[in-house]
C-alpha cells in the first residue's frame, strides 16, 4: 500500500474518533444520554461512543 501511494504527493486523514463529538445531539434527543453521578445531573451535546446509531449517521451522511 505505501508502494502504491507513495507516487502522490498529498495525503488525508481522518479521525472517527474525534468525528463522534463532531455531531450534535438534538434536544429531544439529548434526555437519552442522561445519567446522574454524585448527585447532578448530566447529559449530553455530541455523540457518545456506543450510540448505535452514530453508525449509520455516518454511514448515510458521508
Amino acid at each position: 500500500m505505501v508502494q502504491a501511494i507513495s507516487e502522490y504527493r498529498f495525503s488525508n486523514t481522518v479521525d472517527l474518533k474525534s468525528a463522534y463529538f463532531q455531531i450534535l445531539i438534538s434536544v429531544r434527543d439529548k434526555s437519552y444520554t442522561a445519567f446522574e453521578a454524585g448527585g447532578r445531573h448530566y447529559q449530553s451535546k455530541h455523540t457518545l461512543f456506543g450510540v448505535t446509531s452514530t453508525v449509520a449517521y455516518f454511514q448515510s451522511h458521508g
